[in-house]
C-alpha cells in the first residue's frame, strides 16, 4: 500500500490537496490494469476520511481490505478521499458530483506520478467503481472524463448500489431505507456550497435544525445510524416527509430540488461498457 497526497482543482480554479492509497500486486508484472474505486460515504468530518479509517477500531467498510483483493487480482488499484477530507480550511461537499468526480480522476492521474507503478500500467486500461457515494463519484467521473481529465478514458464502471439520483435517494427513507442521516448531510454540504439559503427550519424537526452544523461532522458512519436513528418522523418535519412520499420535492422545495438535480448523474452518453450491481 502507497499513501499519497495530490491536488485536485475545483470549478472555481483554487487548487486544494486530497489523499490517496494505492495498491500494488506483489508480483514484478507489468502492462496492469487500473482500477480506481470511489468508498461510499464515510462521513463529512475530517476525521471521517476513508484514508484515516481504522477497522479495528471502527469498521467503515474495510477498504484496505477491498483494495489489496483487487491487487492480489492483477490490478493496480487506487482510492481516493474527497474534497475537503482532512482539511481544516473546507468542509466535504457531499454529493456534489463534480467535486467527487474530479477527485476519482485526479488521483488516477497521481497514481501514475508514482515511482512504483512506473512501466508497469496499461495506460489504455483504467476502470472505474465505487460503492453508493463512490458509485455516483465513479459514475460522475466517467461523465466529465473527456472535458476533466481527456488523458483519462474509462474503458468500464461499475456501480455497486450507486447513488444514481440524489432526489430520489433522499425520498428512499419513505421506502424503508434506513438512511435518515442521507438528507442532513444533502442540506449541510448544499448550503455551504451553492451559498443559498435552503429553508432548513422546516426540514429536520427542530432538535436538529439549529445544530446541523454540528451534528452532521460529528459522527462518521459508524454511528451516523445510532445518532439520526430509524424513524424518518424523528428526523424530518411532517411536511418534508409528504412532500418526499408524494413526489412534491420540487413544487414544495424547489431550490433543494434544483440543487439536487444538478448533481443527478443524468444521462450524459459515454462509451465506457456501465455495470450497475443493485438490490439485496
Amino acid at each position: 500500500k502507497i499513501i499519497f497526497h495530490y491536488r485536485s482543482e475545483l470549478p472555481t480554479g483554487e487548487l486544494i490537496t486530497v489523499y490517496g492509497r494505492a495498491y500494488l500486486p506483489a508480483s514484478p508484472a507489468k502492462d496492469l490494469p487500473v482500477f480506481a474505486l470511489a468508498p461510499g460515504t464515510t462521513g463529512i468530518g475530517d476525521q471521517c476520511a476513508a484514508s484515516l479509517e481504522n477497522p479495528k477500531v471502527a469498521n467503515w467498510a474495510n477498504y484496505d481490505s477491498h483494495m489489496a483483493m483487487y491487487a492480489s487480482q492483477g490490478m493496480v488499484a487506487v482510492t481516493t478521499d474527497y474534497e475537503g477530507m482532512r482539511d481544516p480550511t473546507r468542509i466535504h461537499h457531499y454529493m456534489v458530483g463534480e467535486l467527487e468526480g474530479r477527485a476519482v480522476l485526479d488521483s488516477i492521474r497521481a497514481l501514475k506520478q508514482l515511482p512504483q507503478v512506473q512501466g508497469r500500467l496499461n495506460n489504455s486500461a483504467t476502470f472505474l467503481g465505487g460503492y453508493s457515494q463512490g458509485g455516483h463519484a465513479a459514475f460522475w467521473a466517467d461523465k466529465i472524463a473527456a472535458s476533466y481529465a481527456p488523458g483519462i478514458k474509462p474503458l468500464g464502471v461499475v456501480g455497486f448500489g450507486p447513488v444514481m439520483s440524489v432526489s430520489e435517494t433522499l425520498a428512499d427513507v419513505t421506502h424503508g431505507a434506513n438512511i435518515n442521516w442521507f438528507g442532513p448531510y444533502v442540506l449541510y454540504s448544499y448550503q455551504d456550497y451553492y451559498q443559498e439559503a435552503l429553508p432548513v427550519a422546516s426540514i429536520p424537526q427542530p432538535r436538529f435544525a439549529d445544530t446541523l452544523a454540528r451534528d452532521v461532522p460529528a459522527h462518521c458512519i459508524d454511528t451516523d445510524l445510532a445518532f439520526w436513528g430509524h424513524v424518518p418522523a424523528a428526523v424530518y418535519t411532517p411536511q418534508f416527509i409528504a412532500a418526499m412520499s408524494q413526489n412534491q420535492l420540487a413544487t414544495a422545495y424547489p431550490l433543494l430540488q434544483k440543487e439536487m438535480d444538478e448533481n443527478a448523474v443524468g444521462s450524459v452518453s459515454t462509451t465506457s461498457a456501465k455495470l450497475i450491481n443493485q438490490g439485496a
